[in-house]
């Protein structure tokens, strides 16, 4: 009786364990990283932005000399803050505003934008 060889069988199992390799070795992408993809870490990177915009927002309806409702707070990222918009009380809205935002920890900078009506 003559036995089939295995070889035939090994190829195939060769085959498919090489293309499995290789389709795993794609899926990771060229923007992969330690870190996680770049879309993850951008997304984290807007959910930190987003997260000290609400901090600084409620740090400055906090003071009600402020006059926050005509304020608009927006991160830049690396801790930069802009803010713009009117604030109710005029100068010393605009001086209150400008050093509660700076108060809020994980702000490194403000930038003032506001106006005065």
């Amino acid at each position: 009786m003559i036995h089939p060889t295995p070889w035939p069988r090994g190829l195939a199992t060769a085959s498919a364990l090489a293309t499995l390799a290789v389709v795993a070795g794609c899926a990771a992408g060229p923007y992969q990283a330690s870190g996680g993809s770049l879309y993850n870490r951008d997304a984290q990177r807007q959910m930190q932005n987003q997260d000290l915009a609400d901090r600084v927002r409620a740090a400055l309806r906090s003071d009600p000399r402020v006059g926050a409702d005509g304020l608009q707070v927006q991160a830049l990222g690396d801790g930069k803050i802009e803010l713009s918009g009117s604030p109710a009380n005029g100068l010393l809205g605009r001086e209150l505003a400008m050093r509660l935002a700076r108060s809020v920890p994980g702000v490194s900078a403000v930038f003032n934008n506001m106006t005065m009506n």
